[in-house]
């Protein structure tokens, strides 16, 4: 049977039978899912592939996304609140207006001149996204420097840095 006939619980219970024994269930694939609004509190997504699908308003309080592929996933204005997105895929990802309160390897950096900003932990070290921009920090302050109207950028790319090394991230590219 195809994953276009299973349910959205169904999915979920053979993921999790799947984290639980390699050889029962089956990992996730929600790969441009329509999940829009969707209630996913709790749900243990390690190492799904939500790549391209449509989070926005989702609730995802207290997920477990660890090392779930979240490339270009829409994630406008879902509840991340307590997430666990260490190691997750958030390459092009949108995350604007979400509520990342609580989330577990992300730092949200506010909105400098309107760009969404944030920081996360990817492959063991810092990586920094502005606007639709993900770019590394020295080559985010060497971009940024000496633009009067990206003051606020910089600012932002400070915050990051200095909440990752609270957190013993390695920062350097």
């Amino acid at each position: 049977m195809s994953n276009r006939y299973l349910t959205l619980a169904q999915i979920l219970a053979d993921h999790v039978a799947w984290e639980m024994d390699h050889n029962k269930g089956k990992c996730a694939n929600l790969r441009d899912a329509n999940l829009r609004g969707a209630n996913l509190r709790g749900a243990d997504l390690r190492g799904a592939n939500l790549s391209g699908a449509d989070l926005s308003g989702a609730d995802l309080y207290d997920a477990n996304l660890y090392d779930a592929d979240l490339y270009g996933a829409n994630l406008r204005d879902a509840n991340l609140s307590g997430a666990d997105l260490s190691g997750a895929n958030l390459r092009d990802a949108n995350l604007s207006d979400a509520n990342l309160r609580g989330t577990i390897s992300i730092i949200a950096g506010g909105a400098p001149n309107g760009w969404f900003t944030f920081g996360w932990l990817r492959a063991g070290r810092l990586s920094v996204r502005v606007g639709c921009r993900e770019i590394g920090l020295a080559k985010g302050r060497e971009y940024w420097a000496g633009k009067d109207d990206r003051r606020e950028v910089l600012a932002a790319l400070a915050y990051v840095e200095a909440v990752a090394k609270l957190r013993g991230w390695r920062t350097e590219e």
